[in-house]
Order: structure tokens, then C-alpha cells, then sequence
């Protein structure tokens, strides 16, 4: 079991960094980096508490809100008081916002399917189901660990 995490923690830090790090620019969106990204593409979900986003990028409140803060200067999402608490903030998209991630989202894909077409389809499933037990296998372990602090 110990090598077959040590490859996986190899290969999932390659594909993250092949992933994550692409220049947006090479994607047509030279005004975002991948942590604004991120956040506008939970934005266009729904609204979030600056609390919600930070947690959900897994960042502190003081980080999500320099995120928010670059969003807002360029003019893809909006602040307001939250009604219920007027101490706190409800951020969501503009339509400048919101159009800027569909067209990145579409190029990005795009993208992503030229990267991967010499992978057949039946594997892509797998790589996909595979990535979404790691995935459900983190959150339980995350989850656990929050009960118990």
C-alpha cells in the first residue's frame, strides 16, 4: 500500500501541477489566476458569504476576501449586506462575471479535451471514477476530523 501512495501522491501532484498551473493567458484570460477563478466559478453557483466562499476554497476569511477584492476591482462580482446579518457580506456575480467564466470554462474544456483526445473514452470514465472516490474518501476523512476538533 505504501508505494501505490507514494505513486498516487507522485501523480497527483504531476497531473495538479499540469492542471493547475496552465497560464490562463494560454486560455485567453490573462486577468485571472487560478484561486479567482475558482472562487468565480463557486460564485456562479449561487451567492456565498464571504465565511462560505472562504471555507469552500479552504482558505482564510482574510485571504478570500483579497480574492474578492481583485474580483471586484475587475468588475466580475458585487458585494452586498447581508440581510440577515448586517455585519456580514453576500457576494455573487455580475453579468461581466458571469460571462467571463462561461467563455473560460468553454476554452478551458476545450482545451482540456485536445490535451486528453489520444485517451479513449472508457478510460477517461475511469480516471473520473476513480478521481471522484479519492474525492468522496478526502471528504469523509476531512469531515471526521472536523467532528473531532
Amino acid at each position: 500500500m505504501d508505494d501505490t501512495i507514494e505513486k498516487l501522491h507522485r501523480e497527483v501532484t504531476e497531473f495538479a501541477k499540469k492542471y493547475q498551473l496552465r497560464r490562463t493567458s494560454d486560455l485567453a484570460c490573462p486577468s485571472l489566476n487560478v484561486s479567482q477563478a475558482y472562487a468565480l466559478g463557486e460564485l456562479i453557483k449561487g451567492s456565498k458569504s464571504m465565511s462560505e466562499l472562504a471555507s469552500y476554497l479552504r482558505v482564510s476569511l482574510g485571504s478570500a476576501t483579497k480574492i474578492v477584492d481583485s474580483l471586484e476591482l475587475l468588475g466580475f462580482v458585487k458585494r452586498k449586506i447581508d440581510q440577515n446579518d448586517r455585519r456580514s457580506f453576500v457576494v455573487s456575480p455580475t453579468s461581466k462575471g458571469a460571462k467571463t467564466f462561461s467563455d473560460l470554462q468553454k476554452k478551458f474544456q476545450s482545451h482540456l479535451s485536445n490535451e486528453l483526445a489520444n485517451i479513449p473514452k472508457n478510460e477517461l470514465t475511469q480516471i473520473c471514477d476513480g478521481l471522484a472516490i479519492i474525492n468522496e474518501a478526502i471528504d469523509s476523512w476531512r469531515d471526521q476530523l472536523e467532528e473531532t476538533q
